[in-house]
């Protein structure tokens, strides 16, 4: 039976985070265990963020020698609770199988910074336990539209669509996304 690989690109040890936005990202590879369904985050006993949602990662197909196909990525914010202001924690990656088995992959020391955006305009948009409906206000801001698409935003989108796919961009700028994902 092969052992289970993984790795956590992000976030580093010891580096430096806004508690509303933990960049989590990773890959993971297990033949011979249940079926992956889900990544997790956890902190101060409770659950910080997760993603069931994986990727092809072009160079761990190639480095596992996997099918061009095999789904190895996963990608997800996490946020913590701003109760204590604490300038450090722990954050556990754990990942969860079909069988409800659960594997930590390691715990990250990470800095907090003490700045809090919880109650600016845009600063709690990707809370996970945020549930209310989000309005106009909530998202949009006055002024003028990207003539480029984002790196990161359209590395994101090309990592989880397949070739080929279909998409419907909906916004208010002027298009700066569909030459890049034509």
């Amino acid at each position: 039976m092969m052992p289970l690989r993984y790795a956590i690109d992000r976030p580093a040890p010891g580096s430096l985070h806004h508690r509303q936005r933990i960049s989590i990202e990773g890959w993971l590879y297990a033949e011979n265990l249940s079926p992956l369904v889900r990544v997790s985050a956890h902190a101060t006993g409770s659950e910080i963020g997760a993603t069931q949602f994986f990727y092809i990662r072009p160079d761990v197909v190639r480095a596992l020698q996997l099918e061009a196909s095999a789904r190895t990525g996963f990608r997800f914010l996490a946020v913590m609770a701003n109760a204590d202001r604490a300038t450090s924690a722990e954050i556990e990656i754990r990942a969860e199988f079909a069988d409800h088995s659960t594997v930590s992959l390691g715990t990250i020391p990470l800095t907090l910074t003490r700045s809090d955006f919880t109650d600016g305009p845009y600063g709690d948009l990707c809370n996970p336990q945020r549930t209310g409906l989000l309005h106009r206000e909530h998202i949009y801001s006055s002024g003028y539209p990207l003539e480029q698409p984002s790196g990161d935003c359209l590395s994101l989108l090309l990592d989880y669509l397949k070739p080929g796919s279909s998409l419907l961009d909906v916004g208010c700028g002027i298009g700066a996304y569909c030459d890049a994902l034509q």
